[in-house]
């Protein structure tokens, strides 16, 4: 057999089996996988086993739970954040064991990211805080291909004195995949039912709608870095006379710097009204 080695570089690996592998016929499965990626520190699968084989957990950590018939309960419980974590059952059948096994990851639910942007011909500064936290189900219910999110922002000029932007949103997000942040490549889209946009002498409450995407550099890319992230949101219902809309736009490079750490850099664009004001972005991001 050949295993991709480091560098992706095949290598030959030689197994040598003494007893006779397992057969279809004592083959358990499991009903939905997509929930081998979680958020969660314990992860509840159901399964079904075969009527002729005795299925147990020696990890007293993890329940079984055998139903009628031949489904399971399977709790596995004490999932570590940010590893492939290993969960076995035993399974007997004409006095032998198996031990069949599976692998869920646990994924970081928590980004916290700081952005300096320098903005337009006068090079105002702005900082921007984003805070996101990642659910794996909407309001206790599982869904498949869904994993809702909760992110809040907030966006202010710190080189003006005369000329005020404050800017601050409520998104609630959701990625159309059972991928995990950061971890793998996925989509998705926003609802912004909150926002908020002040100016010197006037201020505006919108309402808005975003799409975003997080997805690996390709290998045959020589970039610098690890993924490309991007996000477009679109502000519009505003209860002032001072602008009918606003655009924003992101894209960003982002570089693993450390464990759980990444610097990212990229441009931005901001569409206030008739007013369009490009941005260049620089910022660190940690997740836990």
């Amino acid at each position: 057999m050949y295993l991709l080695g480091g560098g992706g570089i095949p290598l030959r690996q030689e197994f040598f089996i003494k007893e006779d592998p397992p057969n279809e016929n004592l083959r358990i499965h499991l009903e939905d996988t997509s929930f081998l990626k979680t958020y969660k520190s314990e992860i509840e699968l159901k399964g079904l086993k075969k009527e002729n084989v005795l299925l147990t957990s020696e990890n007293k950590k993890n329940k079984l739970k055998l139903l009628k018939n031949n489904y399971f309960h399977w709790q596995i419980n004490d999932l570590q954040k940010g590893n492939e974590n290993l969960a076995e059952l035993e399974l007997k059948s004409q006095n032998k064991k198996y031990y069949p096994s599976t692998s869920i990851y646990r994924g970081f639910p928590w980004l916290v990211s700081l952005d300096l942007n320098a903005i337009g011909p006068e090079k105002r500064i702005s900082t921007e805080i984003k805070v996101q936290k990642w659910f794996d189900t909407i309001f206790g219910f599982k869904n498949t291909y869904l994993k809702p999110g909760l992110e809040i922002k907030y966006d202010k000029y710190i080189s003006s004195t005369q000329y005020k932007f404050d800017f601050y949103s409520l998104n609630l997000k959701y990625r159309m995949n059972s991928e995990i942040q950061l971890e793998n490549s996925s989509w998705g889209f926003d609802i912004i039912p909150l926002s908020q946009l002040q100016f010197s002498k006037a201020s505006s409450s919108m309402m808005g709608l975003g799409i975003f995407t997080d997805h690996e550099i390709p290998k045959i890319i020589d970039w610098s870095g690890d993924r490309i992230s991007t996000n477009i949101e679109y502000y519009f219902i505003s209860d002032s006379t001072l602008i009918s809309n606003f655009i924003r736009a992101n894209f960003k490079i982002l570089s693993s710097t450390f464990k759980n750490h990444y610097l990212d850099y990229g441009l931005g664009i901001n569409i206030i009204g008739d007013q369009t004001e490009p941005e260049l972005k620089l910022g660190w991001n940690i997740k836990f």
